[in-house]
């Protein structure tokens, strides 16, 4: 798709760190949010690209069009956004926006914890809409217990983000590429 914002080097360097930057010419960015809402950001950019097609050919849409990116974001000021992740690593949760990369950065900095990766279930629960569960990796001779972590997570995360599951595994799988097989631990919560 090609470059869609930079950072401007005269901005300060926090600032540069915390957003996409600025749009580059003929570019449009699009968060359908009010100040500090969080919604998913949206793109039109006649640049790099025709536009997106489906298996059978037909245009699904147009570069001249407004397209999902599949970020999240915030304004930032008048005309920059702040990317705050993928929008398929979070999800609603009563209301509250809960990113799993923030659960997951939060329980990761619990003692005895070596990895950890956080998943949202596909499967919507007639109550309380797609479970969080998180899988931990312990420290080299570190013992947890899920509600041991639970209970460190109430300190430091509000109840609506709390997982609703822990699995505490010897090691996460991982794919060749090293990154955890997220597919794997998927089919571990029956999905």
């Amino acid at each position: 798709m090609g470059a869609v914002a930079a950072c401007n080097p005269d901005d300060e360097f926090e600032l540069r760190l915390s957003t996409l930057g600025h749009p580059m010419p003929g570019v449009e960015l699009r968060l359908d949010a009010q100040d500090d809402d969080i919604t998913e950001l949206y793109c039109r950019h006649p640049f790099g690209y025709l536009g997106y097609m489906n298996e059978e050919g037909v245009w699904i849409s147009r570069a001249s069009e407004w397209h999902r990116t599949g970020d999240i974001g915030r304004r930032h000021g008048k005309d920059l956004i702040e990317v705050l992740g993928r929008a398929d690593d979070s999800i609603n949760r009563s209301g509250y926006l809960v990113l799993l990369t923030d659960i997951e950065r939060l329980m990761g900095a619990i003692p005895g914890i070596a990895a950890v990766t956080v998943l949202a279930t596909h499967r919507q629960e007639r109550i309380q809409g797609q479970q969080i569960v998180a899988f931990c990796q312990p420290e080299k001779g570190a013992m947890l217990d899920a509600e041991w972590i639970r209970r460190a997570l109430l300190q430091v995360m509000p109840r609506h983000a709390i997982p609703d599951q822990i699995h505490i595994l010897d090691a996460l799988p991982l794919l060749p590429s090293g990154k955890t097989d997220r597919q794997t631990l998927l089919a571990l919560t029956g999905e």
